[in-house]
């Protein structure tokens, strides 16, 4: 018997090995490119974040101070005195509010209009109020004043002290005359001015003048160095913020001509003629809630005051202002080109970069211009 063994045969070949082929390779590469590209994306927004939300606070910082400045100086406008012999506001014999910029250094002409600029009077919390002890001999003569008035202090002659900002007005009708002055000298009873009146629009009587300290407050845009600048109508002209681009103030006033401060019955002034009752001279305006005025409006008349000081009968019926403020970024790198945003246009050239403009607007109706309705 023969017998058989069969023996199976091994492969002893390598194993087959397999690879991505070039469609998955570019699909996977794509992907890599995809999430990489997410991920820079996201860091540049951090970045972008980061340069910009500091500057963009900053710009809201000095909007709120700009805003914080003017309404507190324009809530007290008109501000009168408050003791001694008719006390009350003194928006009722002048304007507590002027459209330009006023005091001593370059001043604005009288009966000017700016939209950008504003000059407040306002009479702070103070001892220095009284009256003359005798009439003016001339303009530019001292002011002799009584200080024997109650609440006059004694250590000086009722509070008045050199460098200080005061104002004297005729307290017999509306806009018979004011002058601000600066304070240069005091003796025992008299006061030395100077400032943008070495020499006064006219001579005031004992019997009818008012003298007292003054708070002066001038707001206005440099428009060539972006800022808004504050004068105190004397000697300090500083800026306030920077990288201020657009400021505007808005005057609105009562549509009712008889809303003027009114003289008594068979008396006139600057804005009523006399009759019985006496006859308003401003123009109605339309309707009956307050409008705002145009330019032209405070050129128009009737005039009130005397040279150099006059001032449009409108003004004495203003009852609100509107303010406006624009603020830019500081860094030109983060202002974009649409002039829709910027005023100054910048270099940022990504959207995502840019710190447009911000601006700011509120109305103020100051009590003291509002007692007179």
């Amino acid at each position: 018997m023969t017998s058989h063994s069969t023996v199976a045969a091994q492969d002893t070949r390598a194993p087959r090995q397999t690879g991505y082929s070039l469609v998955e390779m570019m699909i996977s590469m794509g992907i890599m490119i995809a999430v990489t590209g997410a991920i820079f994306q996201l860091v540049a927004d951090g970045q972008n974040g980061f340069r910009t939300q500091p500057e963009i606070a900053d710009v809201h910082q000095r909007l709120r101070i700009a805003a914080d400045m003017i309404y507190k100086d324009l809530l007290s406008a008109g501000a009168g005195p408050y003791v001694g012999d008719d006390p009350g506001p003194i928006s009722s014999l002048l304007p507590a509010v002027l459209p330009g910029r006023y005091g001593a250094m370059t001043p604005d002409a009288e009966l000017s209009a700016s939209t950008n600029r504003i000059t407040i009077y306002s009479v702070p919390s103070t001892q220095a109020q009284t009256v003359l002890a005798e009439d003016m001999p001339a303009p530019n003569a001292d002011l002799r004043i009584d200080t024997l008035r109650p609440g006059c202090p004694v250590s000086s002659p009722c509070g008045f002290v050199a460098g200080m900002r005061g104002l004297i007005f005729d307290m017999t009708s509306a806009g018979a005359g004011y002058d601000a002055f600066t304070v240069t000298s005091v003796t025992a009873d008299q006061v030395g001015h100077g400032g943008s009146n070495p020499t006064m629009s006219r001579t005031y009587d004992a019997s009818t003048a008012r003298v007292v300290e003054a708070n002066q407050a001038v707001y206005y845009l440099d428009a060539a160095n972006d800022q808004l600048r504050r004068y105190d109508g004397y000697e300090l002209d500083l800026p306030l913020v920077d990288d201020v681009v657009a400021l505007k103030f808005t005057y609105f006033a009562s549509p009712d001509p008889a809303s003027a401060p009114k003289p008594a019955d068979g008396l006139s002034n600057c804005v009523f003629a006399a009759g019985d009752p006496p006859t308003p001279l401003l123009a109605p305006l339309q309707g009956t809630a307050l409008k705002a005025l145009t330019p032209s409006q405070f050129t128009d008349g009737p005039l009130c005051g005397v040279v150099p000081n006059r001032f449009d009968g409108d003004l004495l019926r203003v009852r609100k202002i509107g303010v406006e403020i624009t603020v830019q970024v500081g860094r030109e790198d983060l202002r974009g080109d649409d002039p829709d945003q910027f005023v100054n246009v910048g270099k940022a050239s990504s959207g995502d970069a840019w710190v447009p403009d911000y601006s700011m607007k509120f109305e103020v109706a100051p009590r003291n211009l509002n007692l007179l309705q």
